[in-house]
């Protein structure tokens, strides 16, 4: 047993940190003692002290649990849903940021394992950067899978388990910017 206070410990925790952002392009990544669903809920309680509009995209039972999770953060959203299997239309996407400004951030499921789906996180990124919306992003299925670049990701949620494989029970959460604490 190696003591979490330990110079070995804190070293192997910044090494471990430093290859989890090399493999997501991300500049920074907290390990937390839990799952991908805690790995969410830090994201969505973070995303209730900006006080800002929100959208959610949501094609299947993963995206459906992040709507779950802002409700219990009393956020103030919007939803957008395609049917389960389809991919979302980055134009469709475009439609809705556009039809209302005080939309400030973005929640969506990478890749969304209930059906298999992979969502265009690429463009809708572009489409976030575009109209400064502020792109959060589940990447639990897709990390350690497919190629994946979190640098302009607001902030990212991921799992030990899944795609890393990796022994399950750690949530990570990537982000790009200092986050601003609770007041």
């Amino acid at each position: 047993a190696v003591s979490h206070r330990s110079s070995g410990f804190l070293k192997k925790l910044d090494d471990v940190k430093s290859k989890l952002c090399a493999l997501s392009n991300a500049k920074y990544a907290e390990i937390l003692m839990g799952s991908g669903t805690l790995a969410n809920d830090v994201i969505t309680a973070h995303l209730s002290l900006l006080n800002q509009k929100g959208l959610f995209l949501s094609n299947g039972e993963f995206g459906e649990r992040l709507i779950d999770h802002a409700k219990h953060f009393s956020l103030d959203f919007e939803i957008c849903r395609e049917d389960w299997g389809d991919v979302f239309e980055p134009p469709a996407v475009e439609r809705l940021l556009k039809s209302d400004p005080k939309i400030r951030w973005l929640f969506m499921v990478h890749c969304e394992s209930s059906t298999g789906m992979l969502n265009p996180l690429t463009e809708i990124q572009a489409l976030c950067d575009a109209y400064q919306v502020k792109l959060c992003v589940d990447v639990i299925s897709a990390l350690g899978n497919v190629d994946l670049d979190l640098s302009g990701v607001y902030m990212a949620s991921a799992t030990s388990s899944k795609g890393i494989g990796s022994y399950c029970g750690l949530g990570i959460v990537f982000y790009n910017s200092l986050l601003p604490p609770a007041a």
